[in-house]
């Protein structure tokens, strides 16, 4: 028996090392895709509300270490768009209105996948409107108070719409803060415009990340 095993192995040996020498090709390696963030939602019309198409949005995310690039998406017949951004805490957005005007935005990411809303035309109307999440959990905050002359509070999904002023009344210029703020977060605020007409018409997007009270 050892004798019949003996020779077995040495032929094996004998047949492993007369081939013809070519190592076996290595299997390709397939990389996978970057981490994405997926944006859908629909373009909606400010004041009626109805689907808007062939919108151009350009994105750009924001807090990233190295260089970023605008990713451009268009409007399906039925307002919706989809883009996949690199992963950031979070994206500003720019839409296109004239050759030399532009409606932009501020948005704030709550997951790997986000369905949202961007709001377009809003004729002699200034507003805001976004979205206040927590910046611990992503999850939205109700009951926050967002304020830029005038006020509103969010609503369950932590959304708000704040109407600034919709007629043709200007009462003062310079710099213009928006904030949020909510009794179990710390207060929050931003620069919304430099050297402006405070109620000049216009429509921004900007979303509130606001961090717990210790």
């Amino acid at each position: 028996m050892r004798v019949r095993m003996a020779a077995g192995i040495a032929a094996a040996i004998l047949s492993w090392s007369c081939g013809d020498g070519t190592p076996a090709a290595p299997t390709p390696i397939t990389e996978a895709p970057p981490p994405a963030i997926h944006i859908t939602g629909h373009v909606v019309d400010y004041s009626s509300g109805t689907p808007v198409s062939g919108t151009s949005i350009a994105w750009r995310p924001l807090n990233l270490n190295g260089p970023s690039s605008d990713s451009t998406v268009v409007s399906d017949a039925s307002g919706r768009f989809e883009v996949a951004l690199p992963v950031a805490d979070s994206y500003r957005f720019l839409i296109p209105t004239g050759p030399i005007n532009f409606q932009s935005g501020l948005v704030r990411t709550s997951g790997k996948r986000m369905e949202t809303r961007i709001l377009v035309n809003p004729g002699s109307c200034a507003a805001r409107y976004g979205y206040v999440i927590d910046a611990v959990t992503r999850q939205p905050i109700a009951g926050a108070q967002v304020s830029r002359f005038r006020t509103a509070i969010t609503d369950v999904a932590g959304y708000y719409r704040l109407e600034i002023a919709c007629d043709t009344r200007v009462w003062g210029s310079g710099t213009t803060t928006i904030s949020a703020m909510h009794p179990a977060y710390q207060l929050h605020w931003d620069i919304d415009g430099r050297s402006e007409n405070t109620a000049s018409s216009g429509l921004r997007r900007h979303d509130f990340a606001l961090q717990p009270l210790p």
